[in-house]
């Protein structure tokens, strides 16, 4: 029952700040897109971290079973298949 009654607690400052950091994210990720003329992978970089990750603190959390995440992880990484030049691609006679 103690848990339970810190996950309450810890919510009331905890469940504020993350919202607000994610709010923030989002808006900073938005300006980083218009002012780098539409690159999606800049707001993104500042979007995923600070929406991902956790929202509420659990009885779990305080126990040490779970992570606590405030900033969560960067975006997945895009494969880009590889150029090849014309010169490599064309055989030498």
């Amino acid at each position: 029952m103690g848990y339970g009654f810190g996950s309450v607690v810890a919510n009331l400052f905890y469940m504020p700040a993350k919202i607000a950091y994610a709010g923030l994210g989002l808006m900073t990720g938005g300006l980083g897109y218009v002012l780098s003329a539409g690159r999606g992978d800049v707001a993104n970089n500042i979007i995923y971290p600070s929406v991902r990750g956790t929202y509420v603190v659990t009885p779990a959390h305080l126990k040490g079973e779970q992570p606590v995440i405030f900033i969560g992880s960067p975006p997945p990484e895009e494969h880009q298949p590889q150029q090849v030049s014309m010169s490599a691609a064309t055989p030498q006679p």
